[in-house]
């Protein structure tokens, strides 16, 4: 089993993941299946701070790593709360809805309240999709076996 993991690109931790892919139209058209007039239209969405930016920016990497997965490969795809719902509705359509493999939630630590509501957010999802969910094998057992064990 193949896991793809790429690091976090924060800035603040001298490692720098090269995450500038950029895609022209046609590229863009090909890759997704789309006109290229539509193409144009998502790429020029790029850099609005938006969902649909973001939703544009991300579907074809997801594209991209759904090809790189081995058939027994996972992903797994730390995100917080803004945009999991979206992110959640991509990857059903990318990796297909029966491909889901499970969503960790994973208890961060936070010290800073949020200045609109002073809610104090101290978690992170993790969402996990397989490109063939029956050629899986997570935490031991048989081929299609998932086990979460509680620590």
């Amino acid at each position: 089993m193949r896991v793809l993991d790429p690091p976090y690109n924060t800035g603040s931790d001298g490692f720098v993941y090269p995450d500038n892919f950029s895609f022209d139209a046609k590229k863009l058209a090909d890759m997704i299946g789309i006109e290229e007039e539509e193409a144009e239209r998502i790429i020029n969405l790029k850099g609005k701070s938006s969902h649909s930016a973001w939703l544009t920016f991300m579907y074809p990497r997801l594209i991209l790593a759904r090809e790189l997965l081995s058939d027994d490969g996972v992903i797994f795809i730390s995100i917080d709360d803004n945009e999991q719902a979206n992110l959640k509705l991509m990857c059903d359509e990318v990796f297909g809805e029966e491909n889901s493999v499970t969503e960790f939630i994973r208890k961060t630590k936070s010290t800073t309240n949020d200045a609109k509501t002073g809610i104090n957010i101290q978690h992170e999802n993790c969402i996990c999709y397989s490109k063939i969910k029956d050629n899986v094998n997570l935490f031991g057992g048989g081929k299609g076996f998932i086990q979460l064990q509680k620590s």
